[in-house]
């Protein structure tokens, strides 16, 4: 199939690129952009979001314009931002919430489906898409992994 380890590397690396272009990531403001969606599910949400201190600026997956151009820049979930125990200094964690995803196509109907954060088989779709609709699903609060840059002490 390949002809030599170079265009095998080769390959690897454009595929890993498409990917990355596909869906690359965007910051976005809690307060502004997913606590709305949030809002729907109080007795659920209420008592976590309770006893965290929430980043009102956190990260999430952008949709690319080569996939999607009618929505390319668009953010959606999931949602990451940095927490910490309210009155806390101890452990970092992350606040992730994921959501169902519905694009549309200029007829209205649905072309593409996210569930719970998990991507669809084909991306072939989105192209047709012109608006999505997210729905809130989950969330999840995790201890913050550390960062993959270290540093040696001298």
């Amino acid at each position: 199939m390949f002809r030599s380890l170079g265009t095998f590397i080769l390959t690897g690396v454009l595929c890993f690129l498409i990917a990355q272009t596909s869906f690359a990531g965007g910051s976005v403001s809690f307060t502004d952009d997913v606590y709305p969606m949030l809002k729907e599910s109080q007795a659920l949400v209420k008592p976590t979001l309770d006893g965290l201190e929430i980043n009102n600026i956190g990260t999430a997956t952008r949709t690319g314009r080569d996939v999607c151009p009618a929505l390319g820049g668009t953010r959606i979930s999931p949602y990451i931002f940095d927490a910490k125990e309210r009155g806390g200094i101890g452990t970092e964690l992350e606040f992730i919430v994921n959501s169902d995803i519905d694009f549309y196509d200029s007829s209205g109907r649905i072309v593409f489906h996210v569930e719970d954060g998990v991507l669809g088989d084909s991306f072939d779709n989105l192209v047709r898409a012109v608006k999505l609709k997210e729905t809130f699903r989950s969330f999840t609060v995790r201890i913050k992994k550390p960062s993959s840059v270290s540093y040696l002490a001298r």
